[in-house]
């Protein structure tokens, strides 16, 4: 593995370094497919596609004259994220019948334990906990990666960690 930096491999891969993006692609690919698993409610074949989507939309980003100015998995999430939400969208036009009124499948499970933790919380501060204490994204970096400002981000972690510290069922210490 390389040990240039995100940016160096970046500048790399504009010159034509095909080994620059191999780099990159090793570097972050635990990261796009979890959370691309996380986007896609835990299908394994939608979370594959939207992986590879992403990447090959890194690539031609990369190719453009990309500037990294935070690091690359910031970059990445709103890309996944985005991703993710059209595939569900044009799944959802495909369906041939009725569509039932739920969201979809159940939410990722990552463990029991999480899983019951969050599941009653609402999807803005979810998704702002689990990029804080799953991802360990800074809050900057998740307040650039879900293009919000930073207030919004301390104020749904907030919410979030007071909501579950108000459950009875849940032990501290």
């Amino acid at each position: 593995m390389s040990t240039l930096s995100d940016q160096e491999l970046v500048i790399a891969i504009r010159r034509g370094d095909t080994s620059g993006f191999e780099s990159l692609y090793h570097r972050h690919k635990e990261f796009v497919w979890r959370t691309a698993l996380r986007m896609c409610n835990g299908d394994e074949h939608a979370a594959l596609d939207v992986s590879q989507e992403t990447f090959a939309w890194l690539l031609q980003r990369c190719r453009k004259r990309l500037t990294l100015s935070a690091k690359l998995s910031t970059f990445l999430y709103p890309a996944i994220r985005n991703i993710a939400h059209t595939r569900r969208r044009r799944t959802r036009r495909e369906v041939l019948g009725d569509v039932p009124d739920q969201e979809g499948p159940a939410p990722v499970q990552f463990s029991d334990e999480l899983e019951r933790l969050v599941a009653g919380l609402p999807d803005g501060q979810r998704e702002v906990l689990l990029l804080r204490f799953v991802e360990d994204m800074s809050l900057l970096e998740i307040a650039a990666s879900l293009e919000i400002p930073t207030g919004t981000v301390k104020s749904r972690l907030h919410h979030a960690l007071t909501t579950l510290r108000a459950r009875p069922d849940i032990t501290t210490g």
